[in-house]
């Protein structure tokens, strides 16, 4: 590792007989490198490799910074089965992968602890000559996340043949355990079914295929990626008098356990929040 601020000084060469003041200039030299070393000028390197990094700050551009992602697409039409009943959204394909991983049926697997941000894009289509409304959310573990629907207005179509068009997007940011999953799920007050019903579904567009260039324009778009590590948890009031075993303590982010205590033979502890 070297330093840009500063290099060792030229040592003096030593005569052929004993000199005080040649011992001087050395002793000299050598305090004025060692002082060097002891200042607090900040350290300049060209690259530095380390198993790990403890404590400070990290300042830089980060564009070595390697982040689980995912990016996936639907290019086919997505149909509900039955008005305010929610279904979930899929996707057809990964576009781009980094320890996540799309299941299908069962949404979209991280593989470490984090705080992740989810988005997503839908091709809302109003084949209806009323205004309707949409409603999408986030389920995660298969649990509807607090706080995550958002309503959307699609407005009347102008004609049989020109419908009303808009792009839903939104997203989330949860604490996510590793092999916990996320879902999009959605729902309408009038459901498009062809040759029987008008209202809203999503829609696929292949590429240039509305008489000019274009890419394709997928029904649904997701993307997840991760933030942070998890805020450190709270652990508190754990106890034992006698022979207690081995705690053993499982806490998600932000989550405080207390009063947890056994007397005597009480053997393994087990919490998890």
């Amino acid at each position: 590792m070297a330093m840009m601020k500063f290099r060792a000084p030229a040592l003096p060469l030593p005569g052929q007989q004993y000199s005080q003041e040649n011992l001087n200039q050395l002793i000299r030299a050598l305090t004025l490198y060692f002082n060097q070393l002891d200042s607090l000028t900040p350290l300049e390197v060209d690259a530095i490799t380390a198993q790990n990094f403890y404590g400070g700050d990290f300042f830089g551009e980060g564009r070595g910074l390697y982040f689980p992602y995912i990016s996936l697409e639907n290019n086919a039409d997505q149909i509900l089965t039955a008005t305010l009943t929610p279904q979930l959204v899929t996707f057809g394909s990964v576009v781009a992968a980094n320890d996540i991983f799309y299941t299908g049926s069962n949404g979209v697997y991280v593989t470490y602890n984090g705080v992740y941000n989810a988005q997503y894009r839908l091709q809302l289509v109003n084949t209806s000559n009323a205004q309707n409304y949409a409603w999408v959310w986030v389920r995660k573990n298969g649990v509807d996340l607090n706080g995550s629907t958002t309503k959307f207005s699609v407005p009347a179509r102008k004609n049989a043949t020109d419908h009303a068009y808009i792009c839903a997007v939104s997203n989330v940011v949860c604490p996510l355990n590793a092999g916990d999953y996320l879902e999009i799920w959605w729902a309408a007050d009038a459901i498009y079914v062809p040759a029987t019903s008008d209202g809203i579904y999503m829609e696929f567009y292949a590429a240039d295929s509305e008489g000019f260039n274009h890419p394709s324009v997928p029904s649904s778009i997701v993307t997840v990626t991760f933030m942070s590590e998890l805020p450190d948890s709270t652990v508190d009031g754990v106890s034992a008098i006698g022979y207690v075993g081995t705690p053993t303590i499982q806490a998600a982010a932000s989550v405080g356990v207390t009063g947890v205590t056994g007397t005597g033979g009480v053997g393994s502890v087990t919490v998890t929040v």
